[in-house]
């Protein structure tokens, strides 16, 4: 159990900093940094549906 609640912890922490370290680098700033997800995923949504990476299905 407690494995699991630092795992979340760490998780949390790495998109905070992916987010910060993007933000920055998109905008100059770590001020906009729902902004920065937001243009993020934008980018990696169009980059999926013109890839076809949209449409995978799991085959297990």
């Amino acid at each position: 159990m407690l494995a699991d609640l630092v795992e979340a912890a760490v998780e949390i922490a790495c998109y905070a900093s992916i987010t910060a370290a993007v933000s920055l680098a998109i905008f100059g700033t770590v001020a906009t940094g729902g902004l920065a997800a937001f243009a993020i995923g934008v980018v990696v949504g169009v980059g999926m549906s013109l890839t076809g990476g949209d449409r995978l299905k799991y085959q297990g």
